[in-house]
């Protein structure tokens, strides 16, 4: 399920001051070894969270290791599930690197830019009251408070959000091929209230200004008529601080709202995090149409009141076939405000919003008319619906896990306060997840106003992981590199040997077809390696010095107990012997001083006579402290790889699992012999006969331990109750292992 980000993440924003904003960075799992975004550029005094979604990585921005960074950040030493923050104050570029894959270019850079100057106007202090996207292009504003004199205010009709000109992250969809005019307001500055139209000019470049001084730079001269936007905003392109937003829904009625999910385009945008539709942003009407403006149906009262009639696609007046006379005849709408009742109301701003996990943050605005003359308290509660978990989250300020309150002060002064919703994008597949925020308590010197609950919907945006057969994903290029490098899937099979790294995991499973190396650099949370489970792993597939691994995010146990299959007896090592369990017989050791029993394994050269093979003693396996063996024997073991470079055609081992996989020729013949287990076929009992103490286990064809026990001399074993069918019995001494198999009639 999607969490509210680590205890429920609410924000509550009672002052208009240009605010720092969160990043997220995505890691891991569907993202595989990148960070996305790996570039990055923020404000200084903003937040970059890194939400690992899978695998073992970390974040590393040290100074020690990028000593050209301004300062150092970073959550330590490679794990898995987390997420890490830090809040980048100093500008400057700062590079990083995930330390166990940098060598497969795990890296990435955060730029930060100078904080922009404090906002002079806040979102919700301008209003739109016109969009015009037949000829002449134009629009019209209406500040709710005054404007100082020389402010640089600017508009655009550029889209905001993750496209694929930006690399997928939150910003402008493009910085080129859309307007941008910036209007200066004169030197007195401006009213609160005043009706001011921008109008394209018949010629030149600078916009028209109609019901105020000042000057303009530039003109929205391409506003689309297959729908558009367009933001007002404080500050430059790379640095906004966003002030208002208008959007008309797109031809053919194919987005009728801002965007929650997929890519933004010239004609469709997200809504910046800190605009709130129906308070600081406005869709004017339910369907696609050209042109619109406020009909002025009401011209006098307070502000919230009068914002809420502006911004209610009921009073304007629409059209999509031609521009309605041109701007020139939109009534001049002059705002006159009125004194404030004594009691402010407190409402939503609207009744319903959604957010894509993908997204991150949405804000949830509560309104105040009039505005607040004294110190109230304000009780929000939250009550899960489909899916939805309180407990799995936080609230600032304090939410109560029992209650689902959250507890709002308000100052005097106050027209607004918003909460800031923020979920995590995880990589569970699910449906979509409901909740509803209601305000549930108001002290004396409030009212609950009209709109008292805004129900929420969390969209899922999270795929399906594939399970593939194991070799489906070993299969190699030409140059002995993994096809499926990268895949991100799940595999299953019978895991074989023990575990070779006491720090993490790694071992090998196979399917009963094809085995491969399974690697974590850290332990699996709730999973032991046991010989003989039936697992399915969950990872990338990728490569080591040639040998095909999955690095596992997580391992689950399916069932235990199962048979191990018999070794292959081979002549040779090679890509066909990697991750199976194979045998090759009447070795002796070339040189038994590397038998040296130090480091984290060694090699030894072994030889059948013709050929050389290099066995690898790892210091896990009980072998690494044992003495060298003497005299001629076979070795059992994992087959594996240790290639450094391209093409990945040498460098074949072969691991033996425990000291039972090195066995002395001349016993293992004895051993054979000594076994005895009649009669073949068998009815109501079966007689098993050796001449050392021996491990016994027996197996159904469905592989079900049927039988076991520790034997010397004869055992006779009753089977009244065991179905006809084959059987499958297998021998174990300190001489070496056999498979026998009988018949039951």
């Amino acid at each position: 399920m999607k969490r509210f980000y680590t205890l429920f993440a609410l924000f509550l924003s009672i002052s208009f001051t240009t605010q720092a904003t969160t990043h997220n960075v995505g890691l891991g799992g569907p993202n595989g070894n990148t960070f996305n975004p790996a570039n990055l550029m923020v404000n200084a005094g903003d937040t970059v969270v890194w939400i690992n979604q899978g695998g073992f990585h970390n974040v590393n921005g040290s100074t020690s290791t990028f000593p050209s960074n301004p300062a150092s950040f970073g959550n330590g030493t490679a794990s898995a599930s987390w997420a890490y923050s830090f809040v980048f104050s100093i500008p400057g570029t700062y590079s990083y690197q995930c330390d166990p894959h940098a060598g497969l270019g795990m890296s990435g850079t955060v730029t930060v830019n100078a904080a922009p100057a404090p906002a002079a106007l806040n979102p919700g202090d301008i209003v739109f009251a016109g969009f015009q996207a037949d000829a002449p292009d134009g629009f019209a504003i209406i500040p709710m408070v005054d404007l100082p004199g020389n402010l640089d205010i600017s508009f655009t009709d550029r889209s905001w959000g993750p496209s694929s000109t930006n690399g997928g992250t939150f910003d402008w969809y493009s910085t080129t091929g859309e307007d941008t005019m910036t209007w200066t307001t004169p030197a007195g500055g401006v009213s609160a209230g005043t009706y001011i139209r921008f109008e394209d000019p018949s010629s030149g470049s600078d916009a028209l200004i109609f019901g105020a001084g000042g000057t303009t730079v530039g003109s929205l001269g391409g506003i689309s008529g297959s729908g558009d936007n367009i933001f007002c905003y404080l500050g430059s392109i790379p640095n906004p601080s966003f002030v208002a937003g208008i959007m008309t829904p797109r031809s053919n009625n194919i987005n009728l709202t801002w965007l929650t999910s997929g890519l933004a385009a010239s004609t469709e945008s997200y809504l910046p995090p800190s605009l709130t539709d129906g308070f600081s942003a406005f869709v004017m009407a339910s369907a696609h149409v050209d042109n619109g403006y406020y009909d002025c149906s009401l011209s006098v009262g307070d502000t919230v009141t009068l914002r809420s009639n502006i911004y209610n696609a009921g009073n304007w007046v629409t059209d999509d076939d031609v521009n309605i006379a041109g701007s020139a005849n939109w009534p001049a709408c002059n705002l006159t405000f009125g004194s404030a009742p004594t009691t402010s109301t407190v409402s939503f701003s609207t009744s319903s919003q959604s957010i894509s996990e993908s997204v991150g943050s949405l804000a949830l605005t509560l309104q105040f008319s009039p505005t607040t003359t004294a110190d109230d308290t304000v009780i929000v509660t939250l009550t899960p619906g489909i899916g939805l978990d309180p407990t799995d989250g936080s609230t600032a300020p304090a939410f109560d896990l029992i209650t689902g309150e959250i507890l709002i002060p308000v100052t005097a002064g106050t027209d607004s306060a918003q909460i800031i919703l923020t979920v995590v994008d995880d990589a569970i597949v699910e449906s979509s997840e409901t909740g509803t925020f209601d305000i549930t308590y108001v002290s004396g010197g409030l009212a609950a106003g009209s709109n008292t609950s805004v129900a929420i919907t969390i969209l899922d945006n999270d795929q399906v992981i594939p399970t593939y057969s194991i070799g489906d994903v070993t299969s190699n290029a030409a140059d002995g590199s993994v096809d499926s490098a990268l895949v991100y899937c799940a595999v299953e099979g019978i895991v074989l040997g023990v575990n070779m790294n006491a720090n993490g995991a790694q071992f090998t499973v196979n399917d009963g077809s094809d085995g491969i190396g399974v690697y974590s650099p850290v332990a699996l949370p709730g999973f032991t390696v046991n010989e003989g489970d039936e697992v399915r792993i969950i990872g990338s597939i990728d490569q080591f010095n040639g040998l095909t691994q999955i690095y596992a995010d997580s391992a689950k146990v399916l069932s235990q107990g199962n048979p191990i299959p018999s070794p292959v007896v081979v002549a040779a090592l090679g890509e066909s012997t990697e991750s199976e369990l194979v045998e090759i017989q009447d070795l002796s050791l070339v040189d038994s001083s590397q038998w040296s029993g130090s480091g984290s394994g060694f090699n030894v050269d072994v030889t059948d006579g013709i050929n050389t093979y290099t066995v690898r003693i790892d210091n896990d396996v009980d072998l690494y402290s044992m003495p060298a063996p003497s005299g001629t024997f076979h070795v059992r073991g994992i087959g594996g790889q240790f290639d450094s470079s391209s093409p990945f055609d040498s460098g074949y081992q072969l691991l033996p699992r425990y000291s039972a996989d090195v066995i002395p020729a001349i016993g293992l013949n004895e051993f054979e012999k000594s076994i005895i287990a009649f009669p073949n076929p068998f009815t109501s009992s079966l007689k098993l006969n050796v001449d050392q103490t021996t491990e016994v286990r027996i197996w159904n064809t469905l592989g079900a331990l049927v039988w076991s026990g520790e034997i010397n001399g004869e055992v006779r074993v009753r089977t009244e109750s065991w179905e006809s069918g084959l059987y499958l019995i297998e021998f174990t001494s300190q001489n070496g292992s056999e498979t026998h198999r009988v018949i039951k009639r």
